[in-house]
């Protein structure tokens, strides 16, 4: 993990550094002086080196200081811990829609192999891994807000949870208004991981199907829907597993570009804002809190596999 985050750290500083253009001219504006270009260049430390400020960003990050924003002129740990709740409820929200999907139309299609719902089911992931969010945000927003207004098209409404404990106080209109804006970006983000996992899920459950104990069960009598959820479903569920803990990293940062579309203000739209704007530390430091998610996701998922496999033991 150390050497992850450690080679995280220099592919982020070396990408926004060596990006085209500067925040120097984003702050001056158009035509500023040279005097005053050297002056804030200086203040910002980008006249150093490269590598003494890589340095200086190392050691900022060893004491806890993720830096201050050059745009907000606030500290970024504090912007991004007021934008990652928003985040995270539509990261955790569209991995259990995939999850709802994925795993019931991958036993589904598993069990009717070589049929037309076979084939079907395989043209629809391959749909929905080849889409591309933004234009399916867009289109989203233009037939089911625009088009029908069920949904609104940008925004964030009351936070789940909160919507969730006032329902259970008797004021279940909160869940509506939460879920109103919820609703479309989840979509959005869940339909590639949907189709994805359902995709992984049946190609492992076809491959379980070809091993011995399931044609001893057969040769026994055990219909094949029972042998599938009694067995094969968990013996198929290690690289589902394994899929679903690093889909978690991919739609945290492809949240950026969801939460672009509808302007929900979470880390990924701080994010799109810092790189436009060409705030390093903004673009760094929130990165490198996704990143860091990411990472510890990967290591808890292989940590669960002793728990769901008995073969699997760590010591």
């Amino acid at each position: 993990m150390i050497m992850v985050l450690w080679l995280l750290t220099v592919l982020i500083f070396s990408l926004i550094h060596l990006a085209p253009g500067s925040p120097v001219y984003m702050l001056l504006g158009d035509l500023p002086s040279p005097e005053a270009i050297a002056e804030l260049t200086e203040k910002l430390g980008l006249n150093r080196p490269f590598y003494v400020q890589y340095f200086r960003f190392i050691g900022q990050l060893l004491r806890g200081d993720l830096g201050t924003s050059i745009v907000f002129d606030e500290q970024v740990s504090k912007l991004v811990v007021q934008r990652l709740p928003a985040t995270l409820e539509l990261t955790l929200s569209a991995t259990a829609v995939s999850v709802l999907i994925a795993l019931p139309i991958g036993v589904l299609v598993a069990l009717k192999r070589l049929t037309a719902l076979d084939h079907l089911g395989r043209v629809v992931a391959v749909l929905g891994v080849s889409v591309p969010n933004f234009w399916l945000g867009y289109m989203l927003i233009l037939l089911l807000a625009v088009k029908l207004g069920w949904f609104a098209t940008s925004g964030r409404g009351v936070p789940l949870t909160t919507a969730l404990a006032a329902m259970t106080m008797g004021h279940p209109e909160e869940l509506w208004a939460s879920l109103r804006h919820l609703v479309l970006p989840t979509l959005t983000l869940g339909t590639w991981g949907a189709a994805f996992l359902s995709r992984l899920t049946w190609n492992s459950i076809l491959e379980e199907l070809d091993k011995e104990y399931v044609r001893t069960a057969r040769a026994k009598g055990v219909r094949l829907t029972s042998v599938v959820l009694r067995h094969v479903l968990r013996n198929a569920m290690l690289p589902v597993i394994t899929a679903l803990g690093m889909q978690v990293g991919v739609l945290l940062g492809g949240a950026v570009i969801t939460e672009a579309v509808f302007a929900w203000p979470g880390v990924g739209q701080l994010v799109y804002f810092a790189v436009s704007s060409r705030d390093y530390p903004l673009v760094q430091g929130s990165i490198l809190v996704v990143g860091s998610f990411a990472v510890v996701l990967v290591l808890l998922v292989d940590l669960s596999y002793a728990l769901i496999d008995p073969r699997i033991r760590y010591t």
